[in-house]
């Protein structure tokens, strides 16, 4: 395992560098900003696409350093692929509701720098091990079939790290699935890679190795616990605190964005134009491989490439209420699944912060084929579900379902990114501005930290603090 970098831009360091920059005033360096002095030659000195949360950690930090700004969203709530259905038991979130790469770095904090922000706030550490433990009948399987699964587990990241790795220092690199061929045919393997599939939302023939290296080479705890948690009281709950004192206009599509002009840039919206020095497009990949912004003129070939190199895959979760605990003595927070060697792989949250509930979640051709059957799909595919890991009885206790389908989510279309082979350097293009005038943000963005909500957050706050270095000097 090669050695975690630590001065990586999820360090705790860069996590300080973002705070000290927001309580030193960097506003002041910016001819002492606040809410004025943008000129006439445009509304704002930065405007923000996009609501998810890298959009609202940029609008947050600009707002910190006293640039005029606000946020433009499509939708009509913020929180993007975060966000939470508080009527159940405990709240449910749709799309991203865990901390990941809690991993201790060497100042004293980790390298989530979200989780680091949340525990100074008093929030409470809750240990998620996402790897699924095998369930029958309400009774966890015996540790030597657990163990069975477990030890390809390791043997399949072992392959795709050292892959990884190699591609890391200069060698080619390949796909998870060519990477893991000698393992094809053994136990287990199926479910191990339809794992992966989920957890990486992209199936191994399409999954980069170097990607998925620079994502799990931070999230390696070397005394085997977890780096995973979860936030019992709602990852979309709380993540609402970053829009405080937001200029945010909801129910706002960006159509185009020219930068003709070389003292400002014209966002037009449905409801009308607006002008900035700067422009922070956190929107998801998709929405721009589809060509629902235009931009004027075009982007560069490179990032119109870049864009399509990580394409998103497909993740939904099923949320499943009873009245009362049908889950008997499982522990809370428990991962669960069938003790089944298949590609159509579900693996229930079961117990959520003590609750009589499950977050069921599923993945790849699976979450595909439920979607094009639509609610009762996934209700017959989760009393498939909790018949096989518990009984009937459970299966007939459901009493609330919801789900999201982000396939069809037209803002969304889609989960989250995954690079494809020997595409990883798309994040690195992305995270590279445009004449010092157009940003990019998001999970996509971030190459050691993607498909995660801290890697978007400091995408955001990054790109903020660039631009206000660019404002200071202009």
């Amino acid at each position: 395992m090669a050695k975690i970098d630590l001065q990586s831009a999820l360090s705790r360091r860069r996590f300080l560098e973002l705070s000290a920059a927001s309580a030193a005033g960097l506003a002041a360096a910016c001819g002492g900003r606040s809410g004025g002095g943008g000129g006439a030659s445009a509304d704002y000195d930065a405007i923000v696409v996009g609501a998810g949360i890298g959009g609202l950690g940029a609008g947050h930090m600009l707002r910190t350093l006293g640039l005029r700004s606000v946020v433009l969203e499509a939708r009509d709530r913020i929180g993007g692929r975060c966000y939470c259905d508080n009527s159940f038991p405990a709240p449910f979130d749709f799309g991203g509701q865990f901390f990941h790469q809690v991993v201790p770095n060497e100042l004293g904090g980790t390298n989530n720098p979200l989780y680091d922000l949340f525990r100074s706030q008093g929030g409470p550490d809750v240990p998620c091990d996402l790897r699924p433990t095998f369930y029958q009948g309400g009774v966890r399987s015996p540790q030597a079939e657990q163990d069975a699964f477990l030890e390809m587990a390791v043997a399949v990241a072992a392959e795709v790290s050292a892959a990884g790795l190699a591609a890391e220092l200069g060698g080619p690199d390949m796909s998870a699935a060519d990477a893991t061929a000698d393992l094809v045919g053994q136990p287990w393997y199926t479910l191990t890679t339809a794992f992966m599939e989920l957890a990486l939302d992209a199936h191994p023939t399409r999954l980069s190795c170097h990607d998925a290296w620079n994502d799990l080479k931070l999230a390696v705890n070397l005394d085997g616990s977890t780096s995973d948690r979860v936030n019992p009281g709602g990852m979309g709950n709380w993540i609402l605190q970053f829009a405080d004192g937001l200029d945010i206009r909801l129910s706002t599509q960006v159509t185009d964005i020219d930068t003709t002009a070389a003292s400002r840039i014209e966002v037009v919206t449905e409801r009308g134009s607006l002008t900035a020095k700067a422009v922070i497009v956190a929107v998801p990949v998709t929405v721009l491989a589809a060509e629902r912004i235009r931009f004027t003129p075009a982007l560069p070939d490179r990032y119109v490439a870049a864009v399509h190199d990580l394409p998103f895959g497909l993740v939904d979760k099923i949320g499943l209420a009873f009245g009362s605990n049908v889950f008997g003595d499982t522990p809370d927070n428990l991962v669960v699944t069938r003790h089944l060697d298949t590609s159509r792989f579900g693996m229930g949250l079961a117990r959520l912060a003590g609750t009589p509930m499950m977050n069921l979640i599923v993945g790849g051709d699976l979450a595909v084929e439920l979607e094009a059957g639509g609610v009762p799909a996934f209700r017959a595919y989760a009393e498939e579900f909790l018949t096989a890991t518990y009984d009937a009885s459970v299966a007939a206790a459901i009493d609330r379902l919801v789900v999201h389908p982000w396939g069809t989510d037209e803002w969304t279309m889609g989960s989250y990114s995954a690079a494809l082979p020997g595409k990883a350097s798309a994040r690195t293009t992305l995270a590279t501005p445009i004449d010092d005038r157009v940003y990019f943000a998001g999970e996509a963005v971030s190459s050691t930290a993607h498909s995660s909500l801290h890697g978007a957050y400091v995408t955001g706050q990054e790109a903020a603090m660039a631009i206000a270095r660019n404002v200071s000097t202009t």
